[in-house]
């Protein structure tokens, strides 16, 4: 799953992504497109478990990523932890 934050952009807005799968990032790779398109690109990312424990402690990230995403990738793995979440609350 790769979020992108902040509703309220522009042409010269960052991007930010988050993703939920523990796989290392290629910041070789993330560099190349940030230089490509002309901004910069930051990226978080956490396993499954992880992101889940920080929804659970009401983490400000992942209450910004719940509150105000766009699912790139994975959104059956995206709301399977959200309907899993909102089972035990």
């Amino acid at each position: 799953m790769i979020h992108t934050a902040n509703i309220t952009y522009n042409k010269e807005s960052d991007i930010d992504l988050f993703s939920i799968d523990g796989k290392k990032i290629e910041h070789n790779m993330i560099l190349k497109t940030a230089s490509l398109i002309g901004r910069n690109i930051n990226i978080k990312s956490t396993t499954e478990s992880k992101f889940s424990s920080s929804l659970k402690n009401n983490d400000p990230l992942i209450n910004e990523v719940v509150s105000n995403h766009i699912v790139l990738k994975g959104v059956d793995k995206f709301c399977d932890i959200m309907w899993r979440y909102y089972e035990t609350k």
